[in-house]
């Protein structure tokens, strides 16, 4: 406590200084007479800008920065009058008339236009309602247009970043792959306000992983109503897709609610093809997978407004997926143009798992200028079993062997955390600090059987256990200030104190870390000029091992290939530095640096094994910490707007990359490059815009990426949407992949071995989809951003 009375002492010490324009006006009473002495304030992203008091005649002349702004007139710490005002340039508003009842907020619009792009200290922002994007499509698409952000097969990703996490309303979605996209896709772009692009989140988020942040912006909600999306969307690639959903929101007076549902169902493929030069033989081998999926999601939130000062709410995330795959594996070993080994595996893998996410908020409101602090306490269940049988025919010095085996893996994961955060504006900056705490326990259980058939021999048990416990304790502050009208800072200082446990039961084998860490950030912004802008920011991350990354115990494919874990993998440190310049809605620029110590991945090791009294090739996959590495890059956007009814959102990235490995079975060092260019075209088709067209198209040259090169591969997408029954109804279909080109081979060097693998996703695909509204159409729920966002991310796969 006497941490935070320190800071809050810090706060009488700051400067503040004037604003780029200025609002003048006049308070009157309803009989027209003056009003005097009342408090005015400017009020931008819950900051007081700047504070007078009205003369005697009534008038007042406040400085206040460009964009939306607030406008706020108390009487002796009562609010009599609210307004939300774009400001664009010097204003004047009038006489404003109040009386003794009147409180509320009032809409006015100010000659001007928002800019489609603009950039904030610590954020892009990408204003949707200005852009073509917003008429007659979902959130999902808005996202395609929006710069930095890539859609890849329904993926979200952002230039330069491994991971991205989405956001609604300044609070985190618990979804991921077909939920995530499904929910997205429910979000009518029209309700969409602004998508904000977060390249290096400041100390306010998880410092886990080199990740981005995707801030949607809904508009605001309208209260005493209802609205209801149902929606449903088929999938054609090889095999077929089906996904159904249902979205209700819900506001009465103080209560609102948001239910979501999706139920999806089908199948894909997946195919790989493998080739390693060994020095006496090569080996080719063949991967085909068919995938079976079945789920069902659900997402509540709730919220009371038990006062002015008080919101309560709960929220609920979860939904149970059944996974199958049939595999077929073919691996051929050629000798002088021989078949020397035949090696055949037909396996069925059955998965089924649970993932609960529970979330209790609170929320205080300290006054009407935006002090507050918010607690929130979450729990997380993710289980699952996974079972894999498979039956390998192996043929090998001209005998045959036939081997059964049995896999079965057990996983569950219970975290429990907390967090609290203070958010306290002033006139001469914005104070945020809080703390987390969070506990977490992983616990893994394998059993596996080798049998050779013809014999009934059993040839290997495995019976192996894992428990893996994580506990994590943040603490951290940031302060932002507008120091003139061109000039804006914002720094911020994170701290994490970290103990682990990891137990390999099995074996006795016990590995315990502890560590403290700080996590700086600094942001700066000039803005010479109403149209252009430079940002120069720089922030430091750690990169932790997923869960089932520490688990040691061996995995296997077939008889020859197997998966295992590392408990002693150490996680990695990023430092990211950008410099980013903006031209008003046509050009943004970024240029970027990043360096990432004790860099952590799966290398595939060679090592030959005993079969049969000879020596084969085994292929082993591990989990390392192996690289140093420095990424330089370039990132260009633009927009242009040839006609009124279309419009092309151009980008081109460009990146150097240096690693540096501390493997022998590598080389010592790396250079490469890579690029990427995209262009998506958005087009109104007739003058009530309810027909609309996209096209877009994806190209990526040859590059190369730490130890591994990669060929070029290119995608065209063409779509079309039509609005009916007074936009209610959208009907959209869309192709992707058209050419099938959307595939590329991967290749590199391990232990003076060549290899190259070339996959396919199933990316050619065609899509249908329906979605009718009813309802207010104008109704929105916020989800809650839970303090377990980054152990529910680390939960995920084996």
């Amino acid at each position: 406590m006497k941490f935070y009375v320190s800071i809050l002492t810090l706060f009488l010490l700051q400067n503040f200084l004037s604003a780029q324009y200025s609002i003048k006006g006049k308070i009157v009473n309803q009989e027209n007479q003056p009003v005097e002495f009342l408090d005015v304030s400017i009020i931008q992203n819950d900051s007081i800008i700047d504070f007078i008091t009205t003369n005697t005649d009534g008038t007042f002349l406040i400085k206040t920065p460009k964009g939306e702004v607030e406008l706020l007139i108390e009487e002796m710490g009562k609010v009599v009058e609210q307004r939300k005002i774009a400001v664009y340039n010097d204003l004047d508003v009038g006489n404003i008339a109040i009386t003794s009842q009147q409180l509320g907020l009032k809409e006015v619009l100010v000659q001007g236009k928002a800019k489609t792009y603009e950039r904030l200290v610590d954020r892009l922002v990408f204003n949707v309602e200005n852009s073509i994007a917003a008429i007659g499509r979902d959130a999902l698409d808005a996202l395609k247009n929006t710069p930095s952000v890539k859609i890849k097969d329904d993926q979200i990703s952002i230039v330069g970043k491994s991971t991205v996490n989405v956001l609604v309303n300044d609070r985190i979605v618990q979804m991921s792959g077909n939920d995530l996209t499904n929910y997205l896709k429910s979000i009518p772009s029209a309700n969409i306000k602004k998508i904000e692009v977060i390249t290096n989140p400041p100390a306010k988020y998880e410092a886990e992983g080199n990740s981005g942040l995707i801030n949607i912006v809904l508009k605001e909600a309208k209260q005493n109503a209802w609205s209801t999306t149902l929606r449903s969307s088929y999938t054609q690639g090889i095999y077929g897709i089906l996904n159904n959903g249902i979205n209700f929101s819900y506001s009465k007076d103080k209560f609102s609610a948001l239910v979501d549902l999706s139920h999806y169902t089908g199948n894909n493929i997946y195919t790989n093809d493998m080739n390693y030069d060994y020095p006496t033989e090569h080996w080719n081998q063949k991967v085909r997978n068919k995938n079976m999926y079945r789920g069902l999601s659900a997402l509540t939130t709730l919220s009371y407004k038990i006062n002015d000062k008080n919101t309560v709410g709960i929220q609920f995330n979860g939904g149970h997926d059944f996974s199958a795959k049939r595999e077929k594996t073919k691996t051929i070993s050629n000798q002088n143009e021989q078949i020397i080994k035949d090696f055949s595996t037909n396996s069925r893998t059955k998965g089924d798992g649970d993932n609960y996410n529970f979330n209790l908020n609170f929320t205080h409101k300290f006054d009407t200028i935006g002090k507050k602090f918010s607690v929130d306490l979450d729990y997380m269940s993710n289980t699952g079993a996974n079972g894999n049988d498979f039956i390998s025919d192996m043929y090998f010095k001209k005998e045959r062997k036939t081997i059964l085996a049995n896999n079965l893996n057990d996983k569950d994961i219970q975290n429990i955390s907390g967090k609290i955060d203070f958010y306290f504006p002033y006139k001469k900056g914005t104070w945020e600090f809080g703390s987390k705490v969070s506990s977490t326990e992983s616990d893994y259980k394998l059993n596996s059987v080798f049998t050779d058939i013809n014999t009934n021999e059993n040839l290997m048990t495995q019976n192996d256990h894992f428990n893996y416990t994580e506990n994590v304790e943040s603490l951290y502050l940031s302060y932002q200030r507008k120091l003139s009208d061109k000039w804006s800072t914002k720094i911020g200082l994170r701290g994490e104190f970290m103990q682990s446990k990891a137990n390999s039961i099995t074996t006795n084998t016990i590995t315990e870390k502890e560590y403290f860490k700080l996590f700086p950030t600094f942001y700066i912004q000039y803005q010479p000029t109403e149209d252009h802008s430079f940002n120069f920011n720089f922030g430091r991350r750690i990169q932790r091992p997923a869960f089932w990354e520490l688990n040691p115990n061996k995995w296997y494919s077939n008889p020859i290939s197997y998966t295992e874990g590392n408990p002693f993998i150490q996680p990695a440190f990023v430092y990211n530095f950008e410099l980013s310049y903006g031209f008003k809605d046509y050009l943004q620029a970024k240029v970027y640096y990043q360096n990432i110590q004790d860099g952590f991945g799966q290398i595939a090791f060679h090592q030959e094994q005993e079969l049969d009294g000879e020596l084969t090739q085994t292929q082993i996959f591990k989990r390392l910490n192996y690289y140093k590495m420095s990424n330089y890059g370039i990132s260009l956007s633009s927009t242009l707007k040839p006609y009124k009814w279309w419009e092309s959102n151009l980008e081109f990235n460009f990146g150097f990359n240096k690693s540096i490995n501390e493997i022998d079975v590598l080389d010592k060092e790396y250079t490469g490059n890579g690029a990427n260019f995209s262009v998506y075209n958005n087009l109104n088709l007739n003058t009530k815009k309810t027909f609309t067209a996209q096209v877009n198209y994806t190209f990526v040259p040859k590059g190369k990426n730490r130890e591994f090169d990669y060929s070029s591969s290119s995608s065209l997408d063409i779509g079309f949407k039509y609005l009916a029954m007074d936009k209610k109804l959208t009907l959209s279909l869309m192709a992707y992949d058209i050419f099938k080109t959307d595939l590329s081979t991967l290749s590199t060097n391990v232990q003076n071995i060549p290899q190259s693998f070339r996959q396919y996703y199933d990316s050619q695909s065609i899509r249908f989809s329906v979605s009718y509204k009813f309802g207010n159409s104008k109704i929105n729920v916020s989800k809650r951003q839970t303090s377990n966002a980054e152990e529910a991310n680390r939960s995920g796969g084996k």
